[in-house]
């Protein structure tokens, strides 16, 4: 397996994170269970973004840290990147490292990234990548490694690693011999502490300096107050969610209606263009690419600023695009000049039942709320949630196995 970058097209989902976990506890036609699996995906955390200073490589930016714990920052005795994260290969440069370190991401960059929370399962593999960070509240020197366990689809790619209080960083720790220096300790000292592992909870902070002795809850404050004082950290909110990935090298979809012009650059179809229609000219090799890329008459077209020859967008939408929104064009289904007119959803909507399974939860159920409330705010609909009640159906079974599209 090789992956490759590619130049894609996304939706801002993200801008709406924040409503669309505040109005969960208002779907009360929901079950529980969605609604909680939809606040586990969108993972709204509130703590701090902390920057790390690299010590002697100084084309390198401070580490971005986000931590939900920052009580824990004097148990902080490494850090670790993912191996996507841009500064790995600057901060392994012209080290003894740096050739075993580009042969680690190589080797990581060739798993299957399908389902990333996967991964998490995996044996935990790391590399010290030649170069250290500074604890900005200790004044420590801290080595930075790169390892399997921290993925870039997580909050910024990189962890601070506090062993003595996080289970994950005490197991890489034991398997690497780093230093482990538990700083948080149980309110209640009758509450057991593991022998040989991490004391995970809240508590009240250790070998923490003229912190020791303060709850987490005081000492996160006062933490976070005195890094906004000094310029090294900040309060934060940081989603689990990311901006939804729409770009789909397949001829089946929606294309993307966006020109490429060498004089104007990226510049949207007017709307009077609209729809761009799939063309028949298409070649399907299966070599890769986009099967609108072998159709000349559909890419070259004119650019609508300059009308110099331009380049149309080649690429299709994901097909989770038109499932977002389908049921509002059943108001208006003859429409030519519009989606839907606005008078019509406005007596149709919202869904007073709707019914599918849970197994759309995390996608389809989730983008079609975040399409209302788009479309809300473009003045279209005049509802902030689609769906008053969700009925989720029983799944068929064979041989104990949900039956799918994949298995025929």
């Amino acid at each position: 397996m090789v992956r490759k970058s590619l130049e894609q097209w996304f939706l801002k989902i993200t801008a709406y994170a924040e409503e669309l976990d505040a109005y969960l506890p208002k779907l009360t036609g929901w079950s529980d269970r969605v609604r909680q699996m939809q606040k586990n995906w969108i993972g709204r955390s509130e703590g701090a973004l902390v920057k790390f200073p690299i010590l002697a490589v100084p084309e390198v930016e401070p580490l971005e840290i986000f931590t939900t714990r920052l009580d824990t920052i004097f148990g902080a005795t490494f850090c670790v990147l993912a191996p996507e994260h841009p500064s790995v290969g600057r901060l392994a440069a012209h080290t003894s490292q740096e050739r075993a370190v580009s042969e680690f991401v190589t080797r990581m960059l060739q798993r299957d990234m399908a389902h990333p929370e996967a991964l998490l399962g995996e044996r935990k593999e790391g590399l010290f990548t030649g170069s250290y960070a500074q604890n900005p509240y200790t004044g420590e020197r801290i080595p930075i490694w790169v390892g399997n366990f921290v993925l870039m689809e997580y909050g910024t790619g990189a962890i601070m690693a506090v062993p003595g209080n996080d289970a994950r960083d005490h197991d890489f720790a034991k398997l690497y011999n780093l230093p482990i220096r538990p700083v948080v300790r149980p309110a209640d000292p009758s509450v057991p502490v593991p022998d040989d592992g991490a004391y995970t909870e809240p508590g009240v902070l250790v070998n923490s300096s003229a912190y020791s002795g303060m709850t987490s809850a005081e000492a996160l404050e006062s933490l976070t107050r005195l890094g906004e004082e000094k310029g090294f950290a900040r309060r934060m909110v940081q989603f689990r969610i990311r901006d939804w990935g729409i770009s789909r090298q397949r001829y089946w979809g929606t294309p993307i209606p966006v020109i490429h012009c060498p004089e104007c650059g990226v510049v949207p179809v007017p709307e009077e263009d609209l729809p761009v229609l799939l063309p028949d000219d298409v070649r399907f090799s299966g070599e890769g690419g986009s099967p609108l890329a072998t159709s000349e008459s559909f890419q070259r077209v004119p650019c609508p600023r300059c009308r110099q020859s331009a380049r149309r967008e080649t690429d299709t939408m994901d097909t989770f695009v038109d499932s977002s929104w389908y049921f509002y064009r059943y108001t208006d289904p003859r429409n030519d000049r519009a989606p839907f007119d606005p008078s019509a959803a406005r007596l149709w909507f919202p869904i007073d039942q709707y019914i599918g399974g849970i197994t759309h939860a995390i996608l389809h159920l989730i983008y079609c709320r975040f399409f209302t409330k788009v479309m809300r705010d473009m003045g279209l609909v005049a509802i902030d949630e689609p769906v008053v009640r969700l009925l989720n159906q029983g799944m068929v079974l064979k041989d104990g196995s949900a039956m799918s599209k994949s298995r025929g």
